[in-house]
């Protein structure tokens, strides 16, 4: 079993249903756990918190915070290379200053991975990930903010698209430490009218500490 974290800015473009903004390095921290026995092995991680700053309109500013998990059961063909099946989840709360209210959006739906791992040295590999959910569904939630009106409650699907590697060295019999580049697209929109809800795309540049449990 193997517990590890990570530092990434993401760079990329962030949208929202109230505009779209260019992110220039958002702190970004991204935790995960691997468990393996034999040809089977269980990979979770998520992203728990990344914040963009203020974006839109002076009269409209806003702000928006994104989170990201899931859970993928790999099944190993070869002792390299593994087919994954699991559960994702993608979240993200946008809050507008004026005039005041909230965007909350919540989906989710099954994750298809493909991922293979080659040894570079006999102490380190190279690992190449790639996956996604090929549709998520979820509602966004709106809170308007305005004495009296009432919230709003919209349907909406979408998808995502990751792409990863990473290059990992160990230190000490338990203790490895890896860096890597991770390509992430991610489309929420509404279901009724394809109109787009939410959206992050970009990468995130990292660099990990790998603890063996």
């Amino acid at each position: 079993m193997t517990f590890s974290i990570a530092a990434a800015p993401f760079v990329g473009t962030h949208g929202s249903v109230v505009g779209e903004t260019r992110v220039g390095g958002i702190p970004v921290g991204i935790v995960d756990f691997d468990a393996r026995l034999r040809g089977v092995e269980l990979h979770a991680e998520g992203m728990p918190y990344a914040r963009t700053r203020r974006y839109g309109d002076p009269s409209d500013q806003s702000r928006s915070t994104i989170e990201t998990g899931d859970a993928t059961i790999r099944l190993y063909t070869t002792p390299r290379l593994a087919f994954g099946i699991g559960y994702g989840v993608i979240a993200s709360t946008t809050d507008r200053i004026a005039p005041p209210g909230s965007f909350t959006s919540f989906a989710d739906g099954v994750r298809l991975e493909l991922h293979e791992t080659f040894d570079a040295t006999p102490t380190s590999r190279l690992e190449l990930t790639v996956g996604g959910l090929p549709q998520a569904h979820g509602t966004l939630h709106v809170y308007p903010g305005i004495p009296g009106a009432p919230d709003r409650y919209d349907p909406e699907a979408g998808t995502q698209i990751d792409a990863e590697i990473r290059y990992v060295a160990r230190a000490r019999s338990r203790v490895s430490f890896g860096y890597g580049v991770r390509y992430v697209n991610q489309t929420i929109s509404y279901a009724r009218s394809t109109a787009p809800a939410d959206h992050n795309a970009g990468i995130l540049p990292f660099v990990q500490f790998n603890l063996r449990l």
